[in-house]
């Protein structure tokens, strides 16, 4: 699976994954926020990005742009990290991975209240996922799916914070002292 051999990650490097995670988690759960300011901006311009490349392939197509481009950078990073033996940026990848789900979800469950501010690009009017729930019959649905995805965002998250947690915990007693790379 590794490129490289990997590293085992110190504890410090766990515990920023994990402060990364609870910070995620608290602007969505608790602050009532979209995403953390600084992800946010950086998912906003992917997203945005995406409508515009899918746009150039078929005008239709434009409409899931956003989101594909918004899950598959993640996606890359995380592969990227992987074959390179990087455990720490895997993982942080990985919460950005989940991350990006719940900023999607959040979209997902505003399709029908709109209530939102949406920045686009995009040659159809509205909502994206208004769009994409109404072109497959699931609109009276967007708060069930955008649930589903919250879901999945948490698993993600906790998948990503704990194979990185097991991962340091089966590193011998000299690493665990060793500074993480």
């Amino acid at each position: 699976m590794f490129v490289e051999p990997a590293e085992p990650p110190g504890a410090w490097a766990v515990l920023m994954v994990l402060a990364f995670a609870l910070l995620s988690l608290y602007c969505h759960f608790v602050a009532n926020l979209i995403g953390i300011p600084v992800v946010y901006s950086a998912l906003l311009a992917v997203h945005e990005a995406g409508h515009v490349v899918l746009a150039l392939l078929s005008p239709a197509a434009s409409v899931y742009g956003g989101t594909v481009f918004q899950l598959l950078f993640p996606l890359l990073f995380i592969h990227h990290a992987a074959r390179r033996g990087q455990l720490t940026a895997a993982a942080a990848s990985g919460v950005w991975l989940g991350e990006s789900l719940l900023n999607m979800a959040a979209y997902m469950a505003d399709a029908r209240a709109r209530v939102l501010p949406l920045v686009g690009f995009t040659d159809e009017p509205g909502h994206d996922w208004e769009n994409i729930f109404s072109r497959w019959g699931l609109l009276q649905h967007d708060l069930l799916i955008a649930n589903l995805a919250r879901g999945l965002a948490l698993l993600v998250m906790a998948v990503s914070v704990g194979w990185l947690l097991l991962r340091w915990r089966s590193a011998g007693p000299d690493d665990h002292h060793r500074p993480s790379p």
